[in-house]
């Protein structure tokens, strides 16, 4: 029964910050002024009041440990930077074949290949990234995470 608790207390974990990063990182890169992966802007910029890392405040990390969580953020960031580009080329070559006249789908089915398999490399860097942060907990941390899941489920 522990086994499968951690086993779900994992892939929940992984899921939660996919999104959470996915997000976050293409924000990064957008044209609004947001702010660095794995950082959330509350009032009075980025870990103000309501802004840092929420993620992880139940579990008391050390300082140790926040630092190793903030460098795999920015190593995830700055894997993700090119693929960010590139991805931001297919959408602006996307446009005009959207607002053609005749529509070219052998050319947007390219476009869209080539953008599935950007995707697919962003939620890779995103899950080694999250496989990282979660082997920084230690198992008593872990352990916490499992017990506090199902009550953040229940949120959704």
């Amino acid at each position: 029964m522990k086994r499968s608790t951690l086993i779900l207390a994992l892939i929940i974990l992984v899921a939660g910050l996919a999104a959470l990063g996915f997000g976050a990182a293409h924000r990064q890169h957008g044209a609004r002024g947001h702010h660095a992966f794995g950082q959330h802007q509350g009032p009075g910029g980025p870990g103000g009041p309501r802004g840092g890392d929420h993620r992880f405040r139940e579990l008391n990390l050390t300082d140790a440990q926040k630092a190793q969580v903030k460098a795999i953020h920015e190593k995830q960031r700055e894997e993700a930077e090119a693929l960010h580009e590139q991805m931001r080329g297919i959408h602006e070559q996307m446009r005009p074949l959207v607002e053609a006249a005749a529509f070219d789908e052998a050319a947007v089915r390219a476009l869209l290949a080539k953008e599935a398999a950007i995707a697919t490399e962003l939620k890779l860097i995103e899950a080694r990234g999250q496989n990282a942060v979660f082997n920084v907990l230690t198992a008593e941390q872990k352990a916490t995470l499992a017990e506090r899941r199902p009550r953040h489920e229940g949120r959704r």
